[in-house]
């Protein structure tokens, strides 16, 4: 192994950490890695390509002359362990995306050519018939600021095999540079840098494989982009469906004004809307969406510990921010889905005497939850599981008498961060109310509360960790 790789591999182990989630610490290995490729190539655009053909897709890492994109990485080759702060990868390092296609489309070629390629082979030109071109331009479209250049069939494209035969899901390396660069062609006919190359290949693939069976216990068979590590852990659920949902979606139904289809799509409408506010607001509160069911949705917060509080109480906060959130924005784009999508007016007009409204229930709960993959071998999915995730489902079926419920363990974290709102007595907010589950035995304590229950004070506190 060569010294600069050495000392390469070195940093990687010394800012690396299983507490954060894989796809974090995917970043934070590839896209230096790809960083020194590109370098050592002298190609203008390096790319990491994980390959699923059951699915008909893959999964790129893009890394050229974007600004922000090599400041970010400068700044991860120099992270170490030190305070908590240094446990987290940069944020702003690229991203995995997904590409995907229909069958009968010219990239289902790729998979067959990969297959059939050596580990290491240079295509000059790519020619405008290469599964590999149409990928390139679909890269290119997705990433253009990491491209100086549009492709173009008579540049050249380098692509290399993660070698392993135990995993033989690891991906593969392209290097990208164009027909004007005279630096690029010599580059990859050197002896001594291909002797660097296929050692480079072989301890990527080793260190990935390290890092991943040990951190999130890899098999074989897994495909890291959508992978998550098995386990039970205790975590903050949040649930949240759309109240009132049925009965709009009946009335849609019985309007004589709209075709079938302005039907299907007023309600798909609401639905969309809901799944991306519910979505955007998650991520934005360091939560993992874990189920979108179209009324229904279910997201996980505290799965990894990523401030200096090691106890529950940040995710419960961070669950909290993100249900006061939500019922806020979600208000406001049903007023627009009623004028704009489903005409609130003319359906007055026509004679409509159902009092029509729809608002966001929610029911946040802390416990055990175990984690796991659910479906068959080739369509697997991460979920949440568990008698726990089941409950908050249930709680936020029920006719609640304000949008957003606690359970009592959920109640006890997200001490502090509760207030009384304006014309409230002194206490009401932490009064427990009881509430049975239909199939379940006994009640449940509750609580109650308004999203102006929620400290804004204690959101910004949340918003800056």
């Amino acid at each position: 192994m060569d010294i600069d790789f050495l000392i390469f591999q070195l940093r990687v182990f010394s800012s690396l950490t299983p507490n954060v989630p894989l796809q974090q610490n995917l970043r934070a290995v590839m896209a230096p890695a790809l960083h020194k490729l590109a370098r050592s190539c002298r190609g203008q655009v390096a790319i990491h390509l994980f390959v699923n053909q059951e699915v008909q897709e893959v999964h790129a890492m893009v890394l050229g002359s974007a600004k922000e994109t090599l400041a970010a990485v400068r700044e991860e080759e120099e992270r170490r362990h030190g305070g908590l702060e240094d446990l987290i990868p940069r944020p702003g390092l690229p991203e995995y995306f997904r590409l995907s296609w229909r069958n009968d489309d010219p990239r289902d070629q790729l998979f067959p050519d990969l297959n059939a390629f050596p580990d290491e082979r240079l295509l000059t030109p790519i020619g405008n018939t290469s599964p590999l071109w149409y990928i390139l331009r679909d890269l290119y479209r997705e990433r253009r600021k990491e491209f100086r250049f549009s492709p173009e069939e008579d540049d050249s494209l380098l692509v290399l095999r993660l070698p392993s035969k135990e995993y033989p899901r690891l991906g593969y390396f392209l290097v990208w540079s164009p027909k004007t660069d005279e630096r690029f062609l010599p580059t990859c006919d050197e002896p001594r840098r291909q002797e660097a190359r296929v050692e480079f290949r072989r301890s990527m693939a080793r260190l990935l494989i390290r890092l991943f069976a040990n951190f999130y216990d890899m098999k074989p068979e897994t495909y890291l982009p959508s992978y998550c590590r098995p386990e039970t852990k205790n975590v903050t659920l949040l649930a949240a469906r759309l109240r009132g949902f049925d009965a709009v979606s009946a009335c849609v139904s019985r309007r004589k004004d709209l075709t079938p289809q302005a039907q299907a799509n007023c309600i798909s409408d609401l639905i969309r809307r809901f799944n991306e506010i519910f979505a955007t607001l998650v991520r934005q509160n360091h939560g993992r969406v874990d189920q979108l069911c179209g009324d229904a949705v279910l997201a996980v917060f505290g799965e990894y510990l990523d401030t200096v509080d090691e106890t529950p109480r940040p995710g419960c906060k961070y669950a909290l921010s993100a249900a006061a959130a939500l019922v806020g924005e979600f208000q406001e784009s049903v007023k627009e889905w009623l004028d704009k999508v489903f005409r609130l007016n003319d359906y007055r007009k026509q004679g409509g005497a159902l009092h029509v409204s729809v608002s966001v229930a929610i029911a946040i709960d802390h416990g055990e939850a175990t984690f796991d993959y659910v479906g068959s071998k080739d369509h697997m999915t991460y979920l949440a599981l568990g008698e726990r995730v089941t409950l908050v489902h249930q709680l936020a079926q029920l006719p609640l008498e304000k949008p957003i419920l606690l359970t009592a363990s959920a109640n006890f974290w997200a001490n502090g961060m509760l207030q009384e709102r304006d014309g409230q007595r002194k206490g009401e907010v932490l009064e427990p109310r009881q509430v049975e589950i239909p199939g379940h035995t006994g009640k449940y304590t509750v609580f109650y509360l308004e999203p102006e229950n929620i400290a804004t004070q204690a959101r910004s506190a949340i918003a800056s960790t």
